[in-house]
């Protein structure tokens, strides 16, 4: 048996208030990560209840583009070069092997803002 419609839905909640309180503490990067993690999660639990795919990839473009039919997500992520950004966050999140540009407050915010409104929209997707 596989993990709950909910509990996936708690967890990108998770990511969501995680970013806020790292990004209030100044923690740029691991608001960054955070972020990521959530419109990752997000977008394969639409592909996973809408279409019946389970992606196992943390790239963002790849999984927008998957969820092409899905418009007004789809919308959301047209920065193909933002979502470079995340995915770069992500990986240093975890790894922190080579150096990156340190993230200022205006990517933050528009990251934790797209976070919010894909999840929001997702959410009233699968009701």
């Amino acid at each position: 048996m596989g993990v709950s419609r909910a509990y996936k839905l708690r967890l990108i909640q998770a990511d969501i208030d995680l970013a806020k309180s790292a990004y209030e503490k100044g923690y740029y990067e691991m608001a960054i990560f955070h972020c990521q993690q959530a419109i990752e999660k997000s977008l394969k639990l639409l592909l996973e209840e809408k279409a019946g795919k389970y992606v196992r990839t943390h790239d963002l473009i790849f999984l927008r583009d998957l969820v092409g039919e899905f418009e007004e997500i789809r919308e959301l992520l047209l920065d193909d070069e933002f979502l470079d950004r995340l995915e770069e966050g992500y990986f240093y999140g975890r790894y922190w092997d080579r150096p990156i540009e340190p993230f200022e407050n205006f990517e933050v915010q528009k990251a934790i803002y797209l976070a919010e409104e894909i999840f929001k929209k997702i959410k009233g997707l699968l009701r």
